[in-house]
């Protein structure tokens, strides 16, 4: 309740969403393929019945200028929820965004550049004195 007031005084609004039943059910465990095998059971192999408290989800929506929906499945409560969040005030927000960037192409147009003028400067056939140079005798 205490964390709830804080997120209230800095605009945070609360909304919860109620599962499950007061009188409690079991948590059921599924396979890899959706099955059931079981229930989850604590360390002394007692069957985890999970209740709901309305009460303490009440108050912190209260407490958080929210609201609590009471869902039977996820989606009844998730869409009334985002209901809620939609009729909201919609306010902008200005963002500045900027970037700086370290070039590091230098490197690869000066290497580019001396291949070329290397391109430039050796000749396509062979010249005389070229002929002459041998440096794969036999």
């Amino acid at each position: 309740m205490e964390a709830s007031k804080i997120a209230t005084d800095k605009g945070v609004k609360i909304f919860t969403i109620g599962m499950g039943s007061p009188d409690g059910s079991p948590i059921p465990l599924h396979d890899q393929f959706g099955r059931q095998t079981g229930y989850k059971t604590d360390r002394q192999g007692q069957v985890i019945i999970s209740r709901l408290d309305e009460t303490t989800l009440q108050q912190l929506a209260s407490a958080g200028n929210g609201i609590y929906v009471r869902a039977s499945t996820g989606q009844d409560g998730l869409g009334r929820i985002l209901e809620e969040i939609n009729a909201l005030e919609k306010q902008e927000i200005e963002t500045k965004m900027f970037s700086e960037y370290e070039g590091r192409f230098q490197y690869f147009l000066a290497i580019s550049l001396i291949f070329l003028i290397l391109e430039l400067i050796i000749p396509e056939r062979k010249s005389k004195w070229a002929d002459k140079i041998k440096l794969f005798n036999r």
